[in-house]
């Protein structure tokens, strides 16, 4: 893990080396260090390399550095919030598809995102990986997210 600073805060990024060739890369930014761990856990099972993220200017830097096929962005979060931080990415990287993983009182926050781009907390891994394996899919069709995920599971996709 590698400390950086960003707006004055220490912020951990922490990179896992790939769990299979040619997995896809997800940037999961939360406030949270807890939730960050479980969900890294979560995909990490799944099969995806994970970047993570504590705030949305540390989101920004990794964005900046580090090659990322999707990202998972909590919502309320201090600073900038998740819609902030996706507007920013969609200027930046506008292939970049963007996942909202949110707790229930901020999904009217989020009216204008499609209801396939939210996973509302707490998330299982079956939600999670049908959420991000679709997001991909439609921004990203040279990425094979399906093949990738079954693998993962034993190719058991029920």
């Amino acid at each position: 893990a590698a400390q950086i600073a960003v707006a004055g805060e220490a912020t951990e990024i922490e990179q896992r080396p790939p769990a299979a060739k040619g997995s896809i890369s997800v940037l999961v930014v939360d406030d949270d260090s807890a939730v960050r761990e479980v969900t890294r856990n979560i995909l990490t099972d799944l099969g995806y390399e994970v970047v993570e993220a504590g705030s949305g200017g540390a989101a920004l830097d990794v964005l900046g550095r580090v090659g990322i096929d999707i990202a998972l962005l909590d919502f309320a979060m201090p600073g900038m919030n998740g819609a902030e931080l996706a507007k920013e990415i969609r200027a930046r990287r506008p292939h970049i598809p963007v996942v909202f993983a949110t707790g229930y009182a901020d999904v009217s926050a989020l009216s204008e995102e499609s209801e396939e781009r939210i996973v509302q907390k707490p998330f299982d891994e079956r939600e999670l990986s049908q959420k991000l394996s679709a997001a991909v899919s439609n921004s990203r069709p040279d990425l094979n997210v399906v093949s990738l995920s079954r693998h993962r599971r034993g190719g058991d996709d029920s």
